[in-house]
């Protein structure tokens, strides 16, 4: 069965990793191969103009990640309700795209999808990015990519081709089991199929291994779709329900929302535990 998916890009120019040419270009020309449409999110305050022109050039939909990529939960001039810092960095990084760019941009996405650990300071974050123009990018497939970028680097890092390799089969996997999950949680909470959004991050595991996780996908039966078309579905209409300090899915957050009082498990949150069992004693051998 075919099913949609927008990929999306987080933390762009959030470090010199992220700015860096070769691995934007590796990426870019990977979503090329398969016509994948694809929104990026920018971290502005290390946002380099080169690497800012290269995902211009490639006509990409931008978003806005806040200036520094800080945790609304993290703000110390916030207490229940939102603290001004965040919401400063999230200005900031609104009139450096819209200088740059020579348009607003209208896509928002928390840092950490973390919304506000408080309903006030969730409902004060929403009721603001709303009334600056901003759509919230929600995630459905969270990916621990991130995490794999990681263990990856090291590996190249020892000289360790062999573990690397066992690393890039693992990403492949992830990214298509991830919205498989997503999919099968979508059906339990709404009865149908929806558009699914994914999750990546730039680095030399998704520059050197993304065509691969694409055909993976491809072959799988999705369709890669841009992210404006995937937040149309009714899926992302319905109500933020969960209230706390989990960067979660939006599947955990509409109805029914987790609650770890309930004892539910958080089924994206497994992958995280399971590549730690698995690589992190191949990686202490080094």
């Amino acid at each position: 069965m075919t099913g949609r998916v927008a990929i999306t890009i987080d933390d762009i120019g959030l470090d010199s990793a992220n700015n860096d040419s070769a691995t934007t270009q590796a990426i870019v020309r990977s979503l090329l191969a398969v016509q994948a449409p694809v929104a990026v999110f920018a971290n502005c305050a290390q946002l380099e103009s080169q690497a800012l022109a290269l995902w211009r050039n490639a006509e990409v939909t931008f978003g806005n990640h806040t200036h520094n990529h800080l945790d609304i939960d993290k703000d110390p001039s916030g207490d229940k309700g939102l603290g001004e810092r965040w919401w400063e960095e999230v200005v900031q990084c609104d009139r450096r795209l819209e200088k740059a760019l020579g348009r607003r941009v209208r896509y928002f996405r928390f840092p950490y999808l973390r919304y506000g650990r408080t309903a006030k300071r969730r409902d004060e974050a929403a009721r603001r990015l709303k009334g600056l123009g901003y759509r919230v990018a929600h995630v459905t497939a969270a990916t621990s990519e991130w995490l794999l970028a990681e263990y990856y680097d090291r590996a190249i890092a020892a000289g360790n081709q062999g573990l690397a390799d066992q690393i890039a089969r693992a990403f492949v996997q992830h990214m298509v089991q991830t919205l498989m999950d997503a999919r099968s949680v979508t059906r339990e909470k709404t009865g149908r199929e929806a558009a699914q959004i994914t999750l990546l991050h730039p680095s030399p595991l998704v520059a050197h291994h993304l065509l691969p996780a694409l055909e993976a996908l491809q072959q799988a039966g999705w369709q890669f779709i841009p992210l404006k078309e995937a937040l149309a579905d009714p899926l992302y209409a319905r109500a933020d329900e969960y209230i706390g300090g989990c960067g979660c899915s939006w599947l955990a957050r509409i109805r029914p929302a987790l609650s770890y009082a309930r004892g539910d498990r958080y089924i994206f949150g497994d992958y995280e535990e399971e590549f730690r069992r698995r690589f992190d004693p191949l990686l202490r051998a080094e």
